[in-house]
């Protein structure tokens, strides 16, 4: 191994908030196609109390 010296790291927040935006947009969108406006609504509002759950 090579004796570099340590330094900063990229931070990859902003890129993994992104995909993770996009995912779930996707799929609410899949979710809505496929059973309708009132599932979607009943998985954001599980996905709302889930996540409140682990708020600070």
């Amino acid at each position: 191994m090579s004796q570099r010296p340590i330094g900063r790291v990229e931070n990859y927040t902003t890129p993994c908030l992104i995909s993770f935006a996009l995912l779930l947009f996707i799929g609410l969108t899949a979710c809505r196609v496929a059973y309708g406006w009132p599932s979607v609504l009943i998985l954001s509002l599980a996905l709302n109390m889930w996540l409140n759950r682990y708020q600070r």
